[in-house]
């Protein structure tokens, strides 16, 4: 498996304003999850962009997951491409191991198929006239 250079920056501002100004300024918001797999209720110092999600139900065991910002640049050969990589990320001065799991592109305006309830496809499936004339 090939290896890919990333360099990442921790991300604190959270939330849909913050990730739509991220992407203003052609950057990425990302999640790193994963990690150390901590008890609760943790004692030791979170650095910036972590932040703790609670694993069981008893909320005894929680994971380490760190928000990012990375660079759309930084990042198009990673995206485009038909080989896999393992990352190296680089964050705090460290390096971390990772795989891209999963990708979400934000809807682009006016490109966005028209909405149709399901009551109205209930309808035309059933050969109703009135869902046609709608």
């Amino acid at each position: 498996m090939k290896t890919f250079q990333l360099s990442a920056e921790p991300r604190t501002d959270l939330g849909k304003k913050a990730a739509k100004a991220l992407r203003k300024e052609n950057k990425i918001p990302v999640v790193l999850n994963g990690g150390e797999v901590i008890d609760l209720p943790y004692k030791g110092k979170l650095r910036d962009g972590e932040k703790i999600v609670v694993i069981e139900k008893d909320q005894s065991k929680g994971l380490i997951t760190t928000d990012l910002v990375v660079t759309n640049d930084s990042v198009r050969k990673l995206i485009y491409t038909p080989d896999i990589f393992a990352i190296e990320l680089s964050l705090h001065g460290e390096k971390r191991m990772a795989v891209l799991k999963d990708i979400q592109f934000p809807p682009r305006q006016g490109h966005n198929p028209p909405h149709r309830s399901s009551r109205s496809q209930r309808q035309e499936a059933r050969g109703d006239r009135s869902a046609r004339a709608a």
